[in-house]
């Protein structure tokens, strides 16, 4: 078994996944215990398998795997854990938003915490370069709705740097329903069922003008919010499909 997985969910990545990857592999050079990379094709429809495939050809502990057609971002990270050696499992974002070396920070929980998430928000100056003030707006108030329909105490819980220990992932993720953008909170309401203690870390991050999330994005995260709250109530996670 690895010390640590990093997973990374990509879909139509080719033009900007390559500048992720090489910091990615310059941080874990530099590490003592032992890592792999899984980078997870999630149906792409461009020539993202194909790029990233040559990119990483020669490199140590790099593979991508994957599948069609596109299932969604969280599918994606379910089908990465599932395929991974490492003891713990962090994944992050193809435009490394947040930087790999931000892992550091994540270290001195380790052992005490099973699931570690990052906050762009829980101290000031943590956001490098600005999202634009709709978008900002809209991350706020998603945010505040997801806390307090859901009950979580988390200054920010769809930051996709996540790093989950591979026990607490599997269990999770094995009764996780959804596929896309509502995985991120789904998955922390799921921890908060099983009693499975989080610490939320401060980190840098920086905004990528090229981001795939649309504002559109917030009413079917609406959707997806209250249909874990239903889950929740109703017993769907108590089954053991």
């Amino acid at each position: 078994m690895k010390f640590l997985t990093i997973l990374i969910p990509a879909y139509n990545e080719s033009k900007r996944i390559k500048k992720t990857l090489k910091k990615i592999k310059t941080y874990l050079k530099k590490q003592k215990f032992s890592w792999e990379v899984l980078i997870v094709d999630d149906g792409s429809k461009d020539n993202s398998k194909q790029k990233i495939a040559e990119t990483i050809k020669n490199w140590k502990n790099f593979q991508i795997i994957g599948y069609q057609p596109n299932r969604g971002k969280g599918a994606a990270v379910k089908y990465g854990i599932f395929h991974s050696a490492g003891k713990h499992i962090l994944f992050m974002d193809a435009d490394g938003a947040t930087a790999p070396d931000q892992f550091e920070y994540f270290k001195p929980y380790l052992k005490k915490y099973p699931i570690i998430i990052s906050s762009r928000y829980l101290e000031k100056g943590r956001v490098k370069i600005k999202q634009p003030p709709f978008r900002i707006l809209i991350a706020k108030l998603s945010n505040l709705i997801i806390r307090s329909i859901l009950l979580l105490n988390f200054k920010d819980t769809q930051n996709g740097f996540k790093c989950f220990e591979s026990k607490a992932a599997k269990k999770i993720f094995s009764k996780m329903k959804l596929s896309r953008w509502g995985f991120d909170f789904e998955i922390l309401a799921l921890a908060k069922k099983y009693h499975f203690h989080i610490k939320e870390v401060a980190i840098d991050w920086y905004n990528d003008s090229d981001s795939r999330v649309k504002p559109t994005a917030i009413f079917s995260t609406l959707k997806d919010l209250f249909l874990v709250r239903w889950n929740l109530w109703t017993g769907k996670y108590n089954n053991r499909k």
